[in-house]
């Protein structure tokens, strides 16, 4: 908002500008093509990061819709300004369940899009978890209110998950078991019941736990 905000202020000085009486001074016109260029350059600059968000807000929500069964989820990723006014701070995600309505830390939306983009890449741990922080919000959205149970849910689609965006068959796959075999045992919404055969397994056919 704040981007589309400067973009009109800059929209304004050059119209500003076009209007504007001048007296014709040699070797002013050249500054003036360039002023104007410039101006011109900003107003597109600052319409093209939120074009971008947008885009990836709606392919997010296209993918998490899908995930969640069909039944519609929206998502949105926050901006550098609403990260100053986001709820819970230090937090991954935030899932609406009643508004079927999940967003994004600002910092977190920024990892999982450079998971997306380079899924084959070097990425840190916080990259490669933000894949599994997608699932387990979409499992929320669902109607599970329960950590672990969200969580375990998580788990046996991150692989389905990762196919959906876009992820390396052999990323998606090695990511998922990284999760459940290396981060998951340490996590506060560990659960000694989801395991493949245990009460928690849904027994699905694209799950992870089919690579054990």
């Amino acid at each position: 908002m704040f981007l589309l905000i400067l973009s009109l202020l800059f929209v304004w000085m050059l119209y500003r500008d076009f209007k504007a009486k001048k007296a014709n001074i040699k070797g002013f016109e050249s500054f003036d093509r360039y002023y104007r260029l410039s101006l011109l350059a900003l107003i597109l600059i600052c319409w093209w990061f939120p074009f971008n968000q947008w885009q990836f807000n709606r392919y997010l929500t296209d993918k998490a819709t899908e995930l969640a069964g069909g039944e519609p989820v929206s998502i949105h990723c926050d901006s550098a300004i609403d990260a100053i006014f986001e709820d819970g701070v230090g937090r991954a995600g935030s899932a609406y369940i009643e508004e079927r309505r999940i967003v994004f830390h600002y910092s977190w939306c920024g990892k999982l899009k450079n998971f997306l983009d380079n899924p084959q890449e070097k990425l840190t741990r916080e990259e490669r978890f933000s894949m599994h922080v997608f699932t387990h919000e979409v499992m929320h959205i669902r109607g599970e209110y329960n950590e672990q149970k969200t969580d375990c849910q998580a788990i046996q689609r991150d692989y389905q998950a990762a196919l959906l965006l876009g992820v390396p068959e052999y990323v998606a796959r090695e990511n998922a078991l990284d999760y459940y075999q290396t981060e998951y045992p340490r996590h506060p919404y560990y659960s000694s019941q989801c395991h493949p055969g245990g009460p928690m397994d849904e027994k699905l056919p694209n799950s992870v736990w089919k690579f054990l």
